[in-house]
C-alpha cells in the first residue's frame, strides 16, 4: 500500500468493529482488518472497507480489485512512498461504546467466552460497566486452544451455557474470532438465536426513535417480524 502511496494508519491488534469505528473516526478512506472471522485457525483473510466502513464485496467493487489484482505487472519491491503512522484509537472506541450503554442496576452477573479470540480487549469496558463478570479464555491465542471462535456451532457455547448454570448467571455472551458477531445465553443456559436478538433489541431502539428502520434476515422466524411490527 506504502509503495503505491497509499499512507497507512496502523491501529495495531483490534476487534473488527474497531476496525469500522477507526475509519470514520479517523477519516480514512477504507479500511483492511486482517482476520478470518468465525473461521477455524488455519484460515486468515481480509475483511476489507469503503470509506464510511462499506464493506468491499461485488457490489461494491472486489470484483474490480481482483482484476486491478491479477492484471498488473507493477513489482511488489518499490519502496514507500507515503507515511505510516502506529496508532490507537482504543479509548475513543471504547468511550463511543460505552456511551450506547447503562451501568445496570442490579448488578448483572454475566458470563462471556471471549473464545481466546479479539473479544479478550473487552474486558476493560465490561470492567467499566460494573458487572460481574464470569470470564471464559481472555487469552488472546490465535490457536485456539479451547474451541473454534465459532459461537453459531453449539459445540462452542457449551462452555457459556455451563458457566451461566454452574454461577447462576443472568446472561452469557459467546464472541466469535474477530469479535464481530456473538450469540447470546439466557438464565437457564439456553442460547437464543440470532434472529430472536433482533427481535428483543429492535423495541429499545423503536422507542428511543420512532419509526426507525429495522433491517432483518428474511430467514429470520416470524417471532422476529411480528415482534418489530408491534414495537
Amino acid at each position: 500500500l506504502r509503495a503505491r502511496g497509499v499512507a497507512v494508519i496502523d491501529i495495531g491488534v483490534a476487534d473488527t468493529p474497531q476496525n469500522y469505528f477507526g475509519i470514520g473516526f479517523l477519516g480514512a478512506s477504507g479500511g483492511i482488518q486482517v482476520t478470518a472471522s468465525h473461521n477455524p485457525a488455519v484460515y486468515n483473510g481480509f475483511k476489507m472497507s469503503r470509506r464510511d466502513a462499506i464493506p468491499v464485496s461485488y457490489e461494491t467493487g472486489i470484483d474490480k480489485l481482483e482484476g486491478l489484482v491479477t492484471d498488473s505487472d507493477a513489482a511488489n519491491n518499490l519502496p514507500p512512498q507515503a507515511d505510516e503512522e502506529e496508532r490507537s484509537i482504543f479509548k475513543e472506541y471504547s468511550e463511543h461504546a460505552l456511551a450506547e450503554m447503562t451501568v445496570s442496576e442490579p448488578r448483572l452477573k454475566l458470563a462471556a467466552d471471549a473464545a481466546n479470540g479479539m473479544a479478550t480487549i473487552y474486558l476493560p469496558i465490561l470492567e467499566r460497566l460494573n458487572v460481574d463478570l464470569v470470564p471464559l479464555y481472555f487469552e488472546l491465542d490465535g490457536t485456539f486452544p479451547n474451541h473454534e471462535a465459532n459461537p453459531l456451532k453449539h459445540e462452542n457455547l457449551v462452555d457459556t451455557e455451563n458457566a451461566v448454570k454452574e454461577h447462576g448467571c443472568d446472561i452469557g455472551v459467546a464472541f466469535d474470532g474477530d469479535a464481530d458477531r456473538a450469540i447470546l445465553i439466557d438464565e437457564t443456559g439456553r442460547y437464543i438465536s440470532a434472529d430472536k436478538i433482533t427481535g428483543l433489541l429492535a423495541p429499545r431502539f423503536l422507542k428511543e426513535e420512532p419509526g426507525a428502520s429495522i433491517v432483518y434476515d428474511l430467514r429470520s422466524s416470524w417471532a422476529t417480524k411480528e415482534a418489530i411490527e408491534e414495537a
